[in-house]
């Protein structure tokens, strides 16, 4: 019977106040490089990415799973993924591809070995110069999302 859950998972706990603009997760083996492939990735770093900031918000390390293309062995990855924007890989297939896009999550092919922190400093840049394509829908989304949230706060506080 595989195991579908992650090996460890470390999450990082900070101020409660630090707000990030969106959370990206990245397959590594070093949390160095983005050298993986998403559905055999040994880890994803996911990262919390503003415009002036970036930082490791949890490294979660999978178990080593057989080869081969089933769609169970993706879901402890899917769930990894709950509030990211984006996953940056090497190679990822059409089925994970079309499962994430379904999810809201943007798949990204980078060249093999770039650098996470040079990919953190292009989305910095793209935040200050204004999104486009991609983030700028995952921002326009996560701030519909804070909207229909605080509505709801707004409503719960109103004196019945």
């Amino acid at each position: 019977m595989n195991n579908v859950n992650p090996q460890r998972k470390l999450q990082l706990v900070s101020d409660p106040s630090q707000h990030f603009e969106l959370f990206v997760a990245f397959a590594t083996d070093d949390q160095e490089h983005i050298n993986q492939h998403f559905g055999t990735c040994k880890s994803l770093s996911i990262y919390g990415v503003d415009r002036h900031q970036a930082g490791v918000a949890e490294i979660i390390q999978f178990n080593q799973m057989v080869s081969g293309h089933d769609q169970g062995k993706l879901q402890a990855r899917y769930d990894a993924l709950h509030r990211c924007a984006a996953v940056y890989c090497n190679a990822i297939g059409p089925s994970a591809i079309a499962h994430l896009v379904s999810q809201g999550v943007q798949p990204v092919k980078v060249a093999p070995e770039q650098l996470i922190h040079q990919a953190i400093i292009e989305l910095q840049t793209q935040l200050v110069d204004g999104p486009k394509g991609w983030l700028g829908k995952a921002l326009r989304r996560s701030s519909n999302q804070n909207n229909q949230s605080k509505a709801l706060t707004d409503l719960l506080d109103e004196s019945w």
